[in-house]
């Protein structure tokens, strides 16, 4: 069984397909995963399951999120 590790904004870009403001806009509606903020860094990090859980769950629709990742 594969271990889950944490990602950075890069890797999530590069893996849903859209731009920074795009990705950030559904995270802050709740529409995406929720990052981890690893204790003492100011960095960001996102569960790489979680990323691929949220892919599959929205596959063909994307929980409405067609348009918004379109236009990222």
């Amino acid at each position: 069984m594969n271990e889950d590790r944490f990602i950075d904004i890069k890797e999530v870009l590069k893996i849903v397909g859209c731009k920074i403001t795009t990705w950030y806009n559904l995270v802050s509606d709740n529409k995406a995963p929720q990052p981890y903020r690893p204790y003492g860094t100011r960095s960001v990090r996102w569960s790489y399951f979680e990323i691929q859980k949220w892919i599959a769950d929205n596959k063909g629709n994307n929980g409405g999120n067609q348009e918004q990742l379109s236009q990222g």
